[in-house]
């Protein structure tokens, strides 16, 4: 049993439909030139007779092309949109990688700034938290969120409002970076404090820590 390759049948198909197709135009055009055309430019009856046999012909080849046509035109159909739909498939498959791909780089690089931005920030926090005297350097001015969490970081002792709730230096660095991530209050103080929201009394101190952090931090 021979094992025929469906993509050389394919071609093949296409090719006889191309040849046959061609032909029946071919001959239809020429019949009916040569048909038409000859008894007015000669009068011999040779010339008229075989122009009247060359379209006889012509039409019964233009027949028989038409007949062959018809037959597989279902098959060549198929083999059309078969084709469209592999070319669909394939740019559909392309484009979902592209996206993929350049969704993933763009993540990574978001990521990557996004520690490199809280690295920085955390490290010149804890460096001026440390001196005893903050100095600004010449080359650069803080801006007032880390001037507020510097200040704030550096008091010791509980102001007369909050009692025993004074904020250290740990919770205001991350109340500073959840402000920054865009994080709700609700859900800050939870991952801060581990205390949900409510009535009792843990909530209510971290609630007001938060509230004096947020105070100083936006303070314009």
């Amino acid at each position: 049993m021979d094992v025929i390759n469906p993509s050389s049948h394919n071609k093949a198909m296409l090719w006889n439909w191309n040849l046959v197709h061609g032909l029946s135009i071919f001959g239809c055009i020429s019949g009916v030139a040569v048909f038409t055309v000859t008894p007015f430019i000669t009068e011999n009856k040779t010339l008229r007779g075989l122009a009247v046999g060359y379209g006889l012909v012509a039409s019964g080849c233009v027949e028989i092309c038409y007949n062959h046509l018809n037959k597989i035109a279902p098959r060549v159909k198929t083999i059309y949109d078969k084709d469209t739909a592999s070319f669909r498939s394939e740019t559909l498959a392309d484009y979902h990688v592209a996206h993929v791909t350049n969704a993933v780089i763009g993540d990574y690089f978001v990521n990557s700034r996004k520690g490199s931005l809280e690295s920085e920030l955390d490290s010149e926090l804890i460096e001026a938290s440390t001196e005893p005297n903050y100095q600004v350097e010449p080359s650069r001015t803080p801006t007032k969120q880390e001037s507020s969490a510097i200040e704030l970081g550096k008091r010791t002792e509980p102001t007369q409002e909050f009692g025993d709730i004074e904020p250290n230096r740990a919770e205001v660095i991350k109340v500073l970076q959840s402000m920054e991530a865009g994080e709700t209050q609700t859900e800050a103080i939870y991952r801060i404090w581990g205390a949900k929201k409510g009535s009792s009394k843990a909530y209510k101190n971290a609630l007001a820590k938060y509230k004096m952090i947020e105070a100083e931090l936006e303070e314009d």
